[in-house]
């Protein structure tokens, strides 16, 4: 059993991080000939980073909270940094695949000031989901997502959301210092939420 994991709270900037992403559709989705990965069950993929002439981040460009594309400044199609070859099986990337200027919110910590994406954030990083998918806030007004273990930010739960086997959780206390209940079950975590702190069952 590991160690409990202390949280900490995230908060979001008007920031993002831009990627050269290069990437293919599932032949179930497009129903065209074969590109699947074959390391994967959907299409190849692959990831080069874009910083800012002046940084590592660019300026969001929003409408309200969403944000808008940022495709009209990626490179042309013949410029070295689009990566060429997926990431996970090493197959060509075909040049009738898609060609994105993809970006990621960037977010602070609270108790640091680092700077990082979802992506990136590691076990125990709290933040507000604003109005996701399931649209379910808590009593303090915010859709608390919470990044578990093993990958953290691709390992999150929704802690205002549904559950898979009923209504969902009951949480108290203030961000970070949150109690939630019952406890986590994904299919890579089972643990608790108590005061702050995610422990491992």
């Amino acid at each position: 059993m590991s160690a409990p994991i202390r949280c900490f709270m995230l908060e979001e900037t008007k920031l993002v991080r831009l990627m050269l992403r290069r990437f293919t559709f599932s032949e179930a989705t497009l129903a065209l000939s074969p590109i699947n990965c074959t390391k994967a069950d959907w299409g190849h993929e692959a990831w080069f980073p874009f910083p800012a002439a002046d940084g590592e981040y660019w300026p969001a460009r929003l409408d309200g909270d969403v944000l808008k594309s940022y495709d009209d400044v990626g490179p042309p199609h013949d410029d070295p940094r689009w990566p060429t070859r997926c990431e996970r099986c090493g197959e060509p990337i075909p040049e009738k695949g898609e060609w994105q200027v993809f970006q990621d919110r960037v977010y602070r910590r609270v108790d640091t000031g680092e700077m990082l994406v979802l992506r990136d954030a590691p076990p125990g990083a709290m933040w507000d989901g604003g109005d996701s998918w399931h649209h379910a806030k808590g009593p303090d007004g915010i859709s608390l997502h919470v990044a578990l273990p093993p990958n953290g930010g691709d390992d999150y739960w929704c802690v205002d959301g549904p559950a898979n086997n009923g209504p969902g959780w009951t949480r108290t206390g203030t961000v970070p210092n949150i109690t939630a209940r019952p406890s986590i079950l994904t299919k890579r975590y089972h643990g608790y939420l108590t005061d702050g702190f995610l422990v491992e069952c």
